[in-house]
């Protein structure tokens, strides 16, 4: 699950928080930036396609999914 990977630097946003980059917050940085350039996650846009726009948001994360369909269908 993506946003508890991302707690730890979800908790440095806090008003609250002393700002501190962890080794928690190194590995969850890490984590992350290497999914987001993984397979099947990035991928050329075509600009004469339709776009589909997925959210959702919880109380302790948000998230985006912007998708197209490939010529097979598929998202």
């Amino acid at each position: 699950n993506d946003a508890r990977i991302a707690a730890p630097l979800h908790a440095l946003c806090s008003p609250d928080c002393k700002w501190f980059w962890s080794e928690r917050c190194i590995e969850a940085f890490e984590i992350l930036k290497k999914k987001l350039v993984e397979y099947p996650i990035l991928r050329k846009i075509n600009f004469k396609k339709e776009f589909i726009v997925y959210t959702d948001a919880s109380t302790t994360a948000i998230g985006v999914i912007l998708a197209q369909k490939s010529d097979q269908g598929n998202e």
